[in-house]
């Protein structure tokens, strides 16, 4: 009787078989994606956070979440805005006839000039009476105002606006510059001129910068810097102006300034 070697030889052992032809399929499956989420996983612990960055940008303090909107999200109306700064007064300020007072605000947004200021004293969220805007740019804007008797702090909200409201709502910010009453107030005060020789006692600058959330803060990267800075961060370089320059950036900062020709005076 002939005998077929192949059969007469001894089975390999179990074990010796590969892993995966022991294992059902839709088991490999589900052991995989476990693998592969532990993976992604530990890669998500293990990345580094990113560095905190110092809020304090020459004397000015950038904050967020400080307040309740004016106009609720969706709603139709007016609001003062999502960006307000801080303007405290001293003691010998508070009962002045006249404060001048400086924001250094850094803005990103273009035509800042055509947008509204509104003053309220903090104490009671009224409006100041006596108000008037002697300049606005980019890096910052002055204003004289007839201090509220006592009253120390003071809220300038600089991007106030009236929206349609809804899902898809039209905004459009209200008008900058000195109503009639504004300016009347203003000639009575001796005028801009007269105002730009008031002593350094009766001037005043702000000393914070907030914003209504986090999403809708400047801060860092929209924080733009003067043309002074740029022009010394351009002449630190021995071999002249290149065509470009780069600067490595945390993927949590990105720069989302298309309105203003500037950098972030974070670099």
């Amino acid at each position: 009787m002939y005998a077929n070697p192949a059969c007469m030889a001894p089975r390999q052992p179990f074990l010796s078989e590969p892993i995966m032809t022991r294992i059902p399929r839709p088991l490999v499956f589900v052991i995989l994606a476990f693998l592969s989420l532990s993976a992604c996983t530990r890669s998500v612990e293990e990345a580094p956070e990113s560095a905190t960055i110092d809020n304090n940008v020459d004397g000015v303090v950038y904050t967020s979440g400080d307040w309740e909107p004016h106009l609720p999200a969706g709603e139709r109306g007016r609001s003062a805005g999502n960006h307000r700064a801080i303007i405290k007064l001293d003691s010998s300020q508070t009962n002045a006839p006249v404060v001048v007072a400086e924001i250094v605000w850094r803005r990103p947004d273009s035509a800042p000039q055509e947008k509204a200021i509104l003053l309220f004293d903090a104490a009671t969220m009224d409006t100041v009476k006596h108000a008037a805007v002697l300049s606005i740019d980019n890096h910052s804007g002055t204003i004289a105002f007839a201090p509220v008797a006592g009253s120390n702090t003071y809220y300038a909200y600089y991007m106030p606006y009236e929206t349609t409201g809804g899902y898809y709502p039209n905004l459009n910010y209200l008008p900058g510059g000195n109503d009639d009453e504004a300016a009347a107030w203003l000639d009575s005060v001796n005028g801009s001129e007269g105002l730009s020789q008031l002593p350094a006692s009766a001037r005043a600058r702000a000393t914070e910068i907030q914003s209504v959330d986090d999403f809708h803060s400047f801060f860092p990267m929209e924080v733009v810097a003067s043309e002074s800075e740029v022009e010394g961060l351009l002449a630190v370089d021995e071999i002249g102006r290149r065509d470009f320059y780069y600067f490595p950036e945390d993927r949590d900062r990105p720069i989302r300034m298309n309105d203003h020709q500037s950098s972030p005076c974070r670099f």
